[in-house]
């Protein structure tokens, strides 16, 4: 990575970081318990901040503690913030939150079609339940990615062969259902009546596998605060059973190539 490419990713971080000390203090000011997790868990324990090739920040809560913290974003974020759903930005795919920084650019090769806020982000995800069934969980698992491509397929040209055939199997869905119904099918799938005696929690959109991703509540339980740069934020209690089931040998540094972020194409602070 080029000395120039560092400064910019760090720079990035440090204006990430701002979002995530807005996200804590309204978090706190509410009494809403929420989780670092994924890689900025990982850094947390490994780094003491982001993982140096890191370029998100990714944060967790419960379903009931989610919609108490994006009604509360609506009325509480300072200005210079954007809460983005799909309520707020209109083609805005994805069924979970991001919070931006306006006034920025921060934008994926993935999404640079779509019009849509591209600032600088964080990522907040709900937490459901999902079966305890190997088999219902798997279905539900491809079932909610399957429908959040096809999402994004109403409103992305094609590029690859794998969008080119997914569009082509499934084209009088995205053509003809509204990104309404395929998103209100989402939630069926995650609120499906069969979950609720689950003893498993499961994040749809964090983009591991429902194997990998899927935990007792207690493994995140009392959350324990780690250091994470300037200050301390809260990662899952049983931090080291949750890591080592997403990453394995976690503390291992992985090798060169695979220390990557976003395909990131334009930058502005």
């Amino acid at each position: 990575m080029e000395q120039s490419d560092i400064s910019i990713k760090r720079a990035v971080q440090l204006r990430q970081l701002e979002i995530l000390k807005e996200a804590h203090r309204i978090c706190v000011e509410n009494s809403i318990d929420y989780y670092l997790i994924n890689g900025s868990a990982l850094g947390a324990v490994r780094h003491n901040g982001f993982i140096p090739w890191d370029d998100d920040v990714d944060i967790a809560l419960f379903r009931r503690d989610y919609d108490k913290l994006i009604a509360l974003c609506q009325s509480e974020l300072k200005e210079n913030y954007f809460l983005q759903t799909n309520q707020s930005d209109p083609e805005y795919y994805l069924a979970y939150a991001k919070i931006r920084i306006n006034g920025t650019i921060f934008k994926e090769s993935f999404y640079d079609q779509i019009n849509m806020h591209h600032g600088i982000f964080i990522d907040i995800f709900p937490l459901d339940t999902i079966s305890d069934s190997n088999f219902i969980s798997t279905l539900q698992y491809y079932f909610v990615r399957l429908l959040n491509y096809l999402v994004l397929l109403k409103y992305k040209r094609i590029r690859t062969i794998k969008s080119f055939i997914i569009r082509f199997l499934f084209s009088p869905v995205v053509f003809f259902m509204s990104q309404k119904k395929l998103l209100n099918m989402i939630n069926k799938v995650i609120f499906f009546p069969g979950n609720r005696k689950t003893k498993k929690a499961f994040n749809y959109f964090g983009g591991y596998s429902n194997k990998k991703d899927s935990f007792s509540p207690t493994i995140f339980g009392n959350a324990k605060l780690m250091i994470f740069e300037d200050d301390y934020y809260p990662i899952p209690e049983k931090w080291n059973e949750y890591l080592t089931q997403l990453y394995g040998d976690y503390m291992k540094l992985p090798s060169e190539n695979e220390r990557v972020g976003h395909e990131i194409i334009q930058v502005e602070f």
